[in-house]
Order: structure tokens, then C-alpha cells, then sequence
């Protein structure tokens, strides 16, 4: 057993469905087969038997096999890949692995790396080499981008990470096409503070929809801009600031007034 333990794994590693099919049919590993190390047998040590399910998909996902991950799948698809499968998947940097994690199990990609994580899966990508492209996987798969942070860091909310890890504006008009609610309460401080003006600008053109939506105090936000002289991210707090104002109160009596016609028209009639 000890051999087929090795030999399972290294095949996840190299991608060698043919024996990983062969050994499957021969041990009758199924859907019911451990998915952790807990559901073993405690008298015997955990090289003696049959790789866990958790195992398999570690050495896939670390072997970069998208193939193996997807044949795994299909035998174990009530199998969950949060917590640090999903971190794993995300350490390689790899979007075609990334993007089979979140096929199998399009949960992992709003769920926390751990029980010890101070951050989602969006904000931790965000934070890689190739974040703007690791973070769009996740959206397109699925990723609720106003899933709040395990411990709610400033630094760890998924827009104020990817705004801290300087990612283009596109990454952040995605977030809105998502589904992104505004909920995010330190994504306008972060850009003053990263003079990314362009951001801004899209936070409060996107963010004016939302009633929830988190804006902290203009004069706060012009306070952080000043302490450079930057003139520049003055006039576009100010003009989003300007555009906030003027937005919510107008959509705000444009339902009252559109309710108050509908009674006069029914009082008339």
C-alpha cells in the first residue's frame, strides 16, 4: 500500500491520468473515498495507506496539472478546495490552474486560505506578480468581491488590497462588474493615499449607484492629498465628492416624486 501512496501522488505531481485511472479501478478509490487525513485509520501511519483525497489535489494543483484537477473532480466532486487549496492554486501564479480550482469548486473563490487568514482568496491574489490576471479568474469564477475579510485589516478587504498592490484601473472596473457594492470602507483612502486618481474617479463613478456604499469625509480625504501638495488628487476628490452630492439626493426625490405621481393619479381616477 505504501507503493501505491507514492505512486498516486506522483502521478497527480506529473500528470499521468492513465495510472492514476489504472490505480483508481484497481483499489476502487470512488466518491466516497477520505478526502482528509482525519478519516483515516489512526493506528497506522498516513504512508501506509491510500493518499486522502486533500493530498491528491495538493500534489495537482502544486504540480500545476490542471488535467489531473479536473479528473479528480469528477471522482470527488462534493470534495471542497477552500482554505489552502484554493491558497496553493493561487501560489503558482498559474491562471490555467486557477481557473480549474474554481471550475471544481466555484465556492473556493469567496473563501478564506485558512483558519488563520486574514484575507480572502481576491485580496490574496491580488498580491502576486501577476495579480490583475489571477483576480479576474477568480471573478469570472465566481468570486462574491464584497465578501468581507476574516478580521476585517484595513489592508485586507479585497479592493483595498488590490488597490495597495497597484493593480490597473481595469482590474477595478471588473470588480464593479461583478457585483462590487461599495462595501469596501478604507478603497477611498488607500487610493488618495496611492495617488491613484484614476481609481478614484471609478470608485466614485460606479460607488454614486449604491446607497451602502462607503465614502469617508471629503474634508478627511483632502487632508491625506494636501500633505503632498498634490493638487492634482485635490480637484479629483472634489469632483467626485461634487458628483456624490448631487447624484444621491436627485435619485433619491426622483423615487419620491415618482411615487407621489402615482397617487395623484390614482386620486384623479
Amino acid at each position: 500500500m505504501a507503493d501505491a501512496h507514492k505512486i498516486i501522488l506522483a502521478a497527480c505531481s506529473s500528470g499521468d491520468i492513465y495510472t492514476l485511472k489504472t490505480l483508481f479501478q484497481e483499489f476502487h478509490i470512488g466518491p466516497d473515498h477520505p478526502q482528509s487525513v482525519y478519516s483515516l485509520n489512526q493506528n497506522l501511519p498516513e504512508e501506509e495507506q491510500l493518499p486522502v483525497g486533500e493530498r491528491m489535489f495538493d500534489h495537482a494543483i502544486r504540480g500545476e496539472q490542471p488535467g489531473v484537477i479536473a479528473f479528480l473532480s469528477d471522482h470527488f466532486s462534493h470534495y471542497s478546495l477552500g482554505g489552502y487549496s484554493m491558497q496553493a492554486a493561487i501560489d503558482t501564479c498559474n491562471t490555467t490552474v486557477l481557473r480549474a480550482v474554481c471550475k471544481c469548486d466555484p465556492a473556493s473563490t469567496s473563501a478564506e486560505l485558512g483558519d488563520d487568514s486574514t484575507i480572502n482568496a481576491l485580496g490574496y491574489a491580488a498580491s502576486k506578480k501577476n495579480g490583475a490576471e489571477l483576480v479576474k479568474v477568480l471573478l469570472d469564477g465566481g468570486a462574491d468581491p464584497n465578501t468581507t475579510p476574516p478580521f476585517k485589516m484595513p489592508a485586507s478587504w479585497n479592493l483595498s488590497a488590490a488597490i495597495l498592490a497597484d493593480l490597473p484601473v481595469s482590474t477595478f472596473e471588473q470588480f464593479f462588474d461583478a457585483g462590487y457594492q461599495g462595501n469596501d470602507p478604507w478603497a477611498v483612502k488607500f487610493a488618495v493615499e496611492k495617488k491613484r486618481a484614476d481609481i478614484l474617479e471609478v470608485l466614485f463613478a460606479r460607488g454614486k449607484e449604491f446607497a451602502d456604499a462607503q465614502f469617508p469625509a471629503e474634508k478627511e480625504m483632502i487632508a491625506i492629498a494636501n500633505k503632498d501638495n498634490d493638487v492634482t488628487m485635490v480637484a479629483a476628490i472634489k469632483r467626485g465628492y461634487t458628483v456624490l452630492s448631487k447624484r444621491r439626493p436627485e435619485r433619491k426625490s426622483g423615487l419620491i416624486a415618482s411615487f407621489m405621481g402615482k397617487v395623484r393619479s390614482r386620486s384623479r381616477s
